[in-house]
């Protein structure tokens, strides 16, 4: 006669298997949000920074902060100078840089 249903051991093997594969999704999805933050982070400062370095060739007189505060973060600004290999005309590295990321900007610009 033939017992009908799952034994103990079945059942234990298939809750075994199906929480290996729940692990598997979960790493996936931590990854993901993960990654989605990174994101998110490396484009705000993207375009603070490009927002910043517009300002900066367009009014060069105007004094800029070295430092802003962007929702939760600090984003802080150097800038390095160097002559290039063409006359008048120097080299422009602007840093912008949060907790999260940082971008380097080069840009030219006449010497005065």
């Amino acid at each position: 006669m033939m017992k009908k249903g799952f034994s103990l051991m079945e059942v234990l093997i298939a809750i075994s298997v199906l929480a290996i594969a729940m692990l598997g999704i979960y790493s996936l999805l931590s990854s993901s949000i993960r990654m989605t933050s990174y994101g998110k982070d490396k484009m705000l400062l993207i375009d603070k920074g490009y927002e910043r370095l517009l300002r900066h060739i367009h009014y060069p007189r105007v004094s800029l902060p070295s430092s802003e505060e962007v929702g939760d973060d600090a984003i802080t600004y150097t800038y390095e100078r160097e002559a290039s290999g063409m006359p008048a005309v120097r080299t422009v590295r602007m840093k912008a840089e949060s907790a999260r990321s940082v971008v380097i900007y080069e840009y030219f610009e006449t010497m005065q």
